[in-house]
């Protein structure tokens, strides 16, 4: 209705989104579902209709970030080449440079806390979809041995950052970390060439 307030947002999608906020920025173990009702303005007793556990709460959480991830990943893929493609996908992941500084690396962050407590959530797999996708851009500029080395630098490297950039509490880190993967990568892409050139 024209000049009327907007209408607020699905309940449960507020729950998602204030238990994704809580979850970066407090970690699993210290948010409660007290607190995410709270923090996305939903009585306490309507968080049950939706999520009986906490646990199916981390679920839906690690869905959203997938989501996300799948997108990024489709705007990556426009690029014209697998370089291309990996360097935007390095510059995605690593953009976020005042709240990672601050709080870590989300997906990073979620994964070693469900791995350690709530293996059945699933979120391992936000680590396994940039794997397997860096891989298979990876597939035509390296063998197999290297295609792995490389894959692991990139997502290691896009972890080992944001922790780091956390511990200084320093947004230039990721900058840093950022032109060193990506020189990474056209160094790859320039030695596979050059073996290409050489006939080897």
């Amino acid at each position: 209705m024209k000049g009327g307030a907007p209408p607020r947002r699905h309940k449960r999608g507020r729950l998602i989104s204030a238990a994704r906020e809580l979850f970066h920025r407090r970690g699993y173990a210290c948010t409660s579902l007290a607190m995410v009702a709270e923090h996305a303005d939903v009585p306490l007793d309507n968080v049950y209709y939706y999520f009986r556990t906490k646990g199916a709460l981390a679920a839906a959480v690690v869905g959203a970030h997938l989501t996300d991830l799948e997108a990024v990943i489709e705007e990556c893929r426009v690029e014209h080449s697998p370089i291309s493609r990996l360097e935007s996908f390095v510059d995605r992941m690593t953009d976020e440079s005042g709240s990672i500084s601050a709080f870590g690396c989300p997906l990073g962050s979620l994964v070693g806390e469900m791995e350690r407590g709530d293996g059945e959530v699933g979120a391992r797999r936000l680590f396994e979809l940039q794997l397997d996708w860096i891989a298979a851009q990876l597939g035509g500029l390296q063998d197999e041995e290297a295609q792995l080395e490389l894959t692991i630098r990139v997502v290691s490297g896009i972890q080992g950052a944001a922790a780091l950039a956390q511990g200084l509490g320093d947004p230039a880190v990721l900058d840093s970390a950022r032109g060193a993967l990506r020189r990474l990568l056209r160094d790859a892409l320039r030695s596979r060439t050059d073996r290409s050139n050489s006939g080897d």
